[in-house]
């Protein structure tokens, strides 16, 4: 046998209410993708996540893989969405 569900049996798995900015859900910080050239310094060990200071504020960040040590000086090279990744700043 058979049974077919409808869209009222399965209504207690479905988000009825919408999440608006006004009610403080945010999905992602705008402001991110601004820091995409700036440079920092690593406030943890990234291996590869951690935090960095970027632009006076504490940031998490990733790199590409690449283990860096507390102290170094980052680069941010892109992001997406909610994440922000990092490489070592070569001097120029």
């Amino acid at each position: 046998m058979k049974i077919k569900k409808t869209r009222e049996d399965r209504s207690g798995l479905l988000l009825n209410m919408r999440q608006e900015n006004e009610d403080g859900y945010i999905s992602a910080d705008k402001t991110l993708p601004s820091l995409i050239g700036r440079t920092g310094v690593s406030l943890t060990p990234l291996r590869p996540s951690g935090v960095a200071k970027i632009a006076e504020r504490r940031t998490d960040v990733v790199t590409e893989g690449d283990f860096i040590d507390v102290g170094v000086a980052i680069e941010v090279i892109y992001v997406e969405g909610l994440r922000v990744v990092v490489k070592v700043k070569t001097e120029i």
